[in-house]
Formats: C-alpha cells, structure tokens, sequence
C-alpha cells in the first residue's frame, strides 16, 4: 500500500512539473472516483474565490450530477424521477474532482473540417492550438460556440442506495440524452498529461456541453457539426 501511495506521490510530482506553467488547475481525479470510488467532494465551488472569468467542469458529489461553470456563471445538471434533465444554476455544490482555469481573453478561429466524433474534435483542437503558438505540453482549456448538427451527453446520476462503487456500476449510472441541430456552448480542456485525473485514458480532451436556453447539459461523448458553423475559441496567454 505503501508502495502504491509513493507512485502515485511520484506521478503527480511529474505531471506538476511538466505543467507548471498552466493557467489550469485541477483537485481530485477520474481515477480515485471510478475505480477508488472517492465520491465525497474534494473542492466546493463557492470555496473558489477567483470566480471572474471562472471555467471549470467536473461531476457533482456522490455522483448525483454534472457541473459546468462558463464564465463565472454555474451550472449544475441533474436527472428528475422521471429521468429527464433538468439544469439549475448554483455555486452550492461540490465535486470529487474539479478541473478549472480563469481566463479573461480568448481567440476565436472558425472550424476549417466537418466534425463527426471526440476524435476528430481533438485532432482539430490540436491543429489550432500548434498553429497558434499553443504548447501541446501544457493543458489549456477551449471553447466552442455555434450551431451544431447533433450530439449525445450523459449526466451521472448514481442510485444513492448502492454504497459500493466500481468501473462498471460508474458506467451504469450515466444517463444518455441527445442534442440535435441546436445552438450550443462547449467547455473543454485539452491535455497530453493529465490521463486518469481529468482526461481519460482514450483522450487528450475533456468536454462538457450545454444548449442555448440552458435547458441542457452534460459530459459531451459525441458530436456532429459542420464547418464554418461554430467558432473555436483558444485562450490568449499572458
């Protein structure tokens, strides 16, 4: 046991230290809520004290949700008995992780391909962000903004009478809604770093979307949209 808590000391040390000149901060992890499920809150929005131009995205304690903040505003995602979304807005809320930045300026591109998956997202985040001056080394968060063609997003919602945790019952909780020819924002972030505490294992992005009426949102898993539709938006660094 011991063994393992150094390694970990060790993975993170290293992971800090190749991002040490990030804008993005993160408590918690993916990791020690699917397979340790740790879901008692390691951070409480209303605890951030920086909340002008806050961003940030992560699930809700106990895993009764999801959490998006765009641009100091907070909105937390819930799933209702009869297991439709509802969104409310709420600084009174905790996460088992949290991954957050404040940014004040952003740089807006327009999308040059058609998108069809997380992945093709990715290649064009990173596309942008090399083009632009960007470090791939460093974590960054993105914006997208616009009209998409169609999406699919869970909210997590864990039944509360199951105490124990594992992989596949975190997967059974998700709840799958879909988004379809809408105006939509995306909050993202983007590492090469940072697998298992806030990207997962599969990607270098991590992305929460919400519509236009903000009747809707979510952990993005897939997305469609056109080129020239929406608009990407990329920190401007000081």
């Amino acid at each position: 046991m011991k063994k393992i808590i150094f390694l970990i000391a060790v993975i993170l040390f290293v992971t800090y230290a190749k991002d040490e000149k990030s804008i993005v901060k993160f408590v918690g992890a993916i990791e020690h809520v699917k397979k340790g499920g740790k879901l008692k809150a390691t951070i409480y929005l209303d605890s951030i004290s920086a909340k002008a131009n806050l961003f940030a995205l992560g699930p809700v304690e106990n895993l009764q949700g999801e959490l998006l903040v765009l641009d100091g505003e907070s909105y937390v995602s819930e799933v209702d008995n009869q297991r439709l979304n509802q969104v409310k807005t709420s600084y009174a809320v905790g996460a088992p992780f949290l991954v957050y930045c404040n940014v004040k300026n952003w740089q807006a591109f327009s999308l040059e391909s058609d998108i069809n998956n997380l992945a093709g997202l990715q290649n064009e985040i990173q596309n942008l962000a090399r083009s632009n001056g960007l470090d791939l080394q460093t974590a960054f968060p993105f914006k997208i903004s616009g009209l998409i063609d169609k999406a699919k997003y869970h909210v997590i919602w864990k039944d509360l009478k199951v105490k124990e945790h594992s992989p596949e019952i975190h997967k059974k909780s998700k709840v799958f809604y879909p988004i379809t020819e809408e105006r939509t924002d995306i909050l993202g972030f983007y590492s090469q770093n940072h697998a298992g505490i806030f990207t997962h294992h599969d990607s270098f992005i991590h992305a929460h979307i919400i519509n236009a009426d903000r009747s809707k949102m979510g952990h993005l898993d897939q997305i469609d949209m056109k080129a020239g539709a929406v608009s990407v938006y990329l920190p401007v660094l000081d």
